[in-house]
């Protein structure tokens, strides 16, 4: 089916139009600008993407996976202040 604009899609996917609507009541209720759920959704695309690649049929070469382990340790390190 090839829908001509989002708002199209809005109208006839229900699951995307329950992602707009989550999206939009998460707006309000935490008081979100429209930049910051634009950001969100670009940094929640990058994590999907890199658990994809780390997780999928591919391997990585023993000294890659050692550096995306430090990467991960250094991101969820909250002492760190950048």
């Amino acid at each position: 089916m090839y829908l001509k604009s989002p708002r199209d899609r809005y109208h006839n996917d229900p699951q995307f139009a329950a992602l707009v609507d989550m999206l939009r009541a998460h707006m309000v209720s935490c008081d979100f600008t429209p930049s910051e759920v634009r950001l969100a959704a670009m940094i929640a695309s990058i994590m999907q993407e890199e658990y994809r690649t780390r997780h999928s049929a591919f391997r990585f070469h023993p000294s890659v996976e050692k550096a995306f382990d430090m990467l991960e340790k250094i991101e969820t390190d909250e002492s760190v202040n950048y």
